[in-house]
């Protein structure tokens, strides 16, 4: 969804719909950074071909090619983070020449969003959530947190446990 597979040195981040755009263009930008610097590989030539076929034939082509629906977006956005934080270099434990007694763990680029529990939760939620909130009128201007609008993912996050 990100490299254009004839020639891979062209990006098209933020493409997909139906997705929260923020966080997935931060996760495809640490991606595209990692890449285009070198230190993370992209797969063979054919091994996109073959993604891109499998793709299709599941999800349809033209418009729908670049749809993700919940929960595909969350689990795309965890892949990114995987994909970006296996590039070479990641996490090395450098040594400062002017302490070289004391190691240093130094990530060489910005790690990106990685969806938990709550994520997710947020996200399944996001449609009743925002008529909650829509429904709540000039009332809603005074809501700052979801607990206000009436979702609360510790509270949920209780129950599920028993």
């Amino acid at each position: 969804h990100i490299f254009y597979q004839p020639h891979p040195t062209l990006a098209f981040p933020v493409l997909n719909q139906k997705v929260i755009p923020f966080p997935l263009a931060e996760a495809q930008g640490a991606v595209i950074a990692r890449v285009f610097s070198g230190r993370l590989g992209l797969p063979y030539e054919d091994e996109m071909k073959t993604w891109e076929q499998d793709w299709t034939k599941k999800n349809g082509d033209a418009r729908m090619f670049h749809v993700l629906k919940f929960p595909a977006d969350a689990d795309y956005i965890d892949e990114l983070h995987d994909w970006a934080v296996s590039a070479d270099g990641e996490g090395e434990v450098v040594t400062p020449s002017d302490e070289p007694s004391r190691g240093v763990v130094v990530r060489r680029g910005k790690t990106p969003p990685y969806w938990g529990e709550k994520e997710y939760w947020m996200r399944e939620r996001f449609p009743a959530i925002k008529k909650a909130f829509q429904d709540m009128g000039e009332e809603r201007h005074r809501k700052r947190t979801l607990q206000d609008v009436g979702f609360d993912y510790e509270e949920w996050k209780g129950r599920k446990r028993g």
